[in-house]
């Protein structure tokens, strides 16, 4: 049985970089992945005791299932169910290497749980990790800034109260490794000040 090497991980970036030129926010999940695997590998510096193999390559692989959308109206529909489609279309592609079953699982599970939604909710540490640094991704770029350009229907103040929404949850979901809550406390505070001054009318 072969192991997880660098020529999987090679293979990894180049079908999901390949696979993500059918979506309509490719350029978002080439800054994405980029990113959650900048976050990933902090994180793994932080908690050497996890499998950094299968971590990377299920980050690698995590978001699979959105590039089912094929126009912009379609990326909120295959959203809530992109963790179950992308793993599918993670086995389908683990397959072809003959790896042990232990570790094909664990990275399907990671890819499972990476939203943290029920029933699937992080418990191992490799799973936490994955999940942690795609939340912690947020914070690696200009993520937070990129609403409009994703969702331009809405309203400047909407805008506000639904990205609001989406730093807390984030925050919330980055306490599942304290950690990471240290390595963005910074960024998280600032963004929301910024948020909050806008709300109040306190913006100079």
């Amino acid at each position: 049985m072969k192991k997880i090497g660098q020529k999987i991980l090679d293979d990894a970036e180049i079908y999901v970089m390949k696979t993500a030129k059918s979506s309509p926010l490719d350029w978002f999940f080439e800054l994405h992945q980029k990113e959650i695997m900048i976050s990933a590998n902090k994180l793994l510096k932080e908690y050497p005791d996890a499998d950094k193999n299968v971590v990377l390559l299920s980050c690698w692989l995590h978001d699979l299932g959105h590039f089912k959308a094929k126009t912009l109206d379609q990326v909120d529909v295959v959203k809530p169910d992109h963790h179950l489609v992308g793993a599918k279309m993670a086995k389908k592609f683990l397959s072809k290497y003959k790896l042990p079953k232990d570790q094909v699982d664990k990275i399907i599970n990671c890819i499972l749980c990476h939203r943290g939604s029920e029933p699937y909710i992080p418990k191992t540490l490799e799973e936490k990790i994955v999940a942690v640094a795609d939340t912690l991704s947020h914070f690696q770029s200009i993520f937070y800034l990129l609403f409009f350009k994703i969702y331009p229907k809405y309203s400047l103040d909407e805008f506000v109260v639904l990205q609001k929404a989406k730093l807390k949850r984030d925050w919330r979901d980055l306490s599942l490794l304290p950690k990471a809550q240290e390595m963005v406390e910074n960024k998280y505070d600032f963004f929301l000040q910024m948020l909050d001054d806008y709300q109040k009318g306190t913006v100079d």
